[in-house]
C-alpha cells in the first residue's frame, strides 16, 4: 500500500523544482493544478524543514491553552472531599484568596468529570473514606 503523505510530498517538492527550474511560479503552479498561496506554504516549509516539512501536518491541536492546570484540579477536588458542604463558588473564592483565578462554571465542570457533582456525593464519598480508615486502626 502506498504511502499517500509521503507521494504528497514528492509532488510538493517537484512543483517546487520545477518552479526553480521555469524561474516561474505561477506557470509550475498551474502545471501541477496548484494555487500559489500554497505553493509558497510549502516552499516555506521546505526550506526550514527539509522533506519533512513538505508532509502533511496532523489537524489536531496539540493541546489546549486554557485547560486548568492539573495542580489546580487536584487542590479543587481535594477541597471539595475535606469540606463536601462546600459549593463551586465557596471553592472558587478560596482558591481566589489563594491568587487562583477560577470561575465557579469551571469548578464545577472539574468537580462532574470527578464524580463529586452533588453535595450529597461528596458527603457520601468522604464517609466511606472515614469508615475505612476506622477499620484500618
Amino acid at each position: 500500500m502506498p504511502d499517500k503523505n509521503k507521494d504528497r510530498a514528492k509532488l510538493r517538492l517537484r512543483v517546487i523544482r520545477k518552479a526553480q527550474s521555469l524561474d516561474n511560479v505561477l506557470a509550475a503552479c498551474r502545471f501541477f493544478g496548484m494555487d500559489h498561496t500554497s505553493f509558497y506554504k510549502y516552499k516555506k516549509r521546505y526550506e526550514q524543514h527539509g522533506l519533512a516539512g513538505l508532509k502533511d501536518l496532523p489537524s489536531t491541536p496539540h493541546g489546549h491553552p486554557k485547560t486548568t492546570p492539573p495542580k489546580v484540579t487536584r487542590k479543587i477536588v481535594r477541597l471539595a472531599s475535606k469540606h463536601p458542604y462546600w459549593g463551586c463558588v465557596q471553592i472558587a473564592r478560596n482558591l481566589q484568596s489563594e491568587g487562583i483565578s477560577i470561575t465557579p462554571p469551571t469548578v464545577q465542570k472539574i468537580l462532574n468529570k470527578n464524580a463529586l457533582r452533588t453535595e450529597r456525593v461528596r458527603v457520601i464519598k468522604r464517609n466511606k473514606r472515614r469508615r475505612a480508615l476506622q477499620k484500618v486502626k
